[in-house]
């Protein structure tokens, strides 16, 4: 083979693993299980990649690095597979124990995005890198990072994070420009995937700082335009060890892109009963559930928001006594939710607690600046720190209503006085989306008598009818005492303004042409008419 000595070494090293691998899907292959013949299929397919690596003079060896990478994942899954006993002893902590559970919902988490993340990094170091798999392989990262935080394995979040702030800045070159530290990312995942599968989640300190130092130095490297030299000069340099900024690259949007939907209006005339209610914030699925649990002790109820937009919106939709939200997010980041929160007169006395993933007094200090009442570091959740806290400020935070709100609105009874039961069936589909509980009545004399027995809150009537005409009904019901002042609406198919002037001179309400009047406009006038019933 035509290649230098250090050449030669990774392809011996690749070939070792690979080997390794194999041999691992032949034992596969020997369970009884139905998946034995595949099993067999993968060994006998890395065989004939074992025999073309020791043919093939220029192997692509980033490449192959990661398709290793993304088989040994496989292999950890169809292990796990045949394995339920020795995969359930793999974390027997004890159940009651808080901190157990926190670290075994950080595995199971972990695991989940390892194996996605050994997948989507096939794609990133081509110069034909799809967006998607740019997109997947920062969010895995992000969601690693956050999970570690919370659980208080700093290590981990920091060479996570070193990882993630490289496929963030790589996002933002084009394709031919990006220089990937392809070793340094490898052993990265390399260590990441050893702690997951640790039975103590315990990864190698000093060649984790390695790696994050590293990735670190090829940031700058890459960022003073020498990528050609980016890698090789982290490994040469001579680094100090310095402290991780974990602080998210964010892309959060300025605060006047957020959403324009007014404010509501508090709940002064709402006389129903009262009670707490929690709002977690957090783009981590896994973290924001940990939250709600550690918060579940409390007995209040907890809703949850994705993100500082949507939580905004649902801020605006219904009243809340207390606020618990992540620092980094994507389109709208804590820091600028807290803000929002303190503009706005009808939120401005709701509590919030900023969470965030390291002790960094500067982040507190914007925090309490931007309005939070406390700022709470992750991996302090899980000891009664968050909940201590959110105990003594629930005992100062606003109540507000209970239950679903704002209220259902109140549903008005409409009588349709109809003697084509197409037409009547027909208005009667276009109000059952409102709030509205309608009867029908063939013809204006069985309307009469529907009026006689029952109370409602409008009369819609059709002119023409058999018995007794809308104009007869509208007649009866202006004379009738018990319900004279019922709002009335006549429909009909004519134009014909002296009909009209006459319904209005008799009392109705409203007069409205059939055809002419969308279903939406109808539903409105229905119900603002019906509103003004005494």
């Amino acid at each position: 083979m035509s290649m230098n000595s250090d050449a030669e070494a990774v392809v011996e090293e690749l070939v070792d693993e690979l080997v390794d691998v194999r041999l691992r899907f032949a034992e596969l292959a020997l369970t009884d299980g139905q998946l034995s013949k595949g099993f067999r299929t993968i060994a006998d397919g890395l065989g004939q990649v074992l025999g073309e690596l020791e043919d093939e003079a220029e192997t692509d060896q980033a490449r192959l690095g990661v398709v290793l990478q993304g088989l040994r994942a496989l292999a950890d899954v169809l292990e796990a597979r045949e394995a339920p006993d020795e995969v359930a002893a793999h974390g027997s902590e004890a159940p009651d124990d808080p901190a157990a559970q926190f670290h075994a919902m950080f595995r199971k988490e972990a695991r989940k995005r390892l194996s996605g993340l050994s997948i989507s990094m096939m794609g990133i170091f081509s110069e034909r890198a799809s967006k998607d798999a740019l997109d997947q392989t920062a969010s895995h990262l992000h969601a690693m990072k956050g999970a570690a935080s919370m659980v208080g394995f700093t290590t981990i979040a920091q060479l996570v994070s070193a990882m993630e702030k490289v496929v963030l800045d790589m996002k933002r070159y084009e394709p031919d420009e990006r220089t990937w530290p392809v070793r340094s990312l490898m052993r990265g995942f390399q260590l990441l995937e050893g702690a997951v599968n640790h039975p103590g989640l315990e990864i190698d300190e000093e060649q984790a700082g390695g790696v994050v130092r590293m990735l670190e130095t090829c940031r700058e490297a890459a960022s003073a335009n020498s990528p050609s030299s980016a890698e090789s000069s982290a490994e040469a340099a001579n680094l100090s060890d310095q402290p991780e900024d974990m602080a998210q690259m964010r892309t959060t949007q300025p605060l006047e892109a957020a959403p324009r939907k007014p404010a509501r209006r508090r709940f002064e005339e709402y006389d129903g009963p009262v009670e707490k209610r929690i709002l977690i914030v957090d783009d981590i699925e896994a973290i924001a559930a940990s939250v709600g649990f550690v918060l579940s002790e409390l007995d209040v109820p907890i809703d949850m928001a994705e993100n500082g937009e949507e939580a905004l919106d649902m801020l605006r939709e219904r009243p809340y006594s207390l606020v618990v939200s992540d620092v980094d997010m994507p389109r709208m980041n804590g820091m600028a939710l807290t803000r929002m929160i303190r503009s706005d007169e009808y939120m401005s006395d709701i509590p919030v607690i900023l969470l965030t993933s390291l002790d960094r007094p500067d982040e507190r200090d914007a925090g309490i600046e931007a309005g939070a009442t406390d700022y709470i570091i992750k991996g302090s959740i899980g000891g009664g720190e968050l909940l201590n806290r959110v105990k003594e400020l629930l005992e100062i935070a606003p109540d507000v209503p209970a239950g679903d709100f704002p209220p259902e609105a109140r549903q008005h009874r409409i009588l349709i006085a109809e003697d084509v039961e197409t037409i009547a069936a027909s208005i009667a589909f276009v109000l059952s989306e409102g709030p509205f509980e309608i009867e029908i009545a063939r013809n204006g004399a069985k309307a009469l008598a529907r009026l006689e027995e029952e109370s409602y809150d409008l009369l819609l009537s059709d002119v023409q009818m058999p018995e007794m005409s809308g104009m007869e009904l509208l007649a009866a019901v202006r004379s009738h005492e018990r319900f004279s002042e019922l709002p009335v609406i006549l429909l009909t198919s004519l134009q014909d303004p002296e009909v009209q002037e006459e319904a209005l001179d008799a009392g109705a309400n409203r007069f409205l042409i059939k055809g002419e009047v969308p279903g939406a406009t109808l539903r409105q006038i229905i119900e603002e008419v019906a509103s003004t019933k005494s």
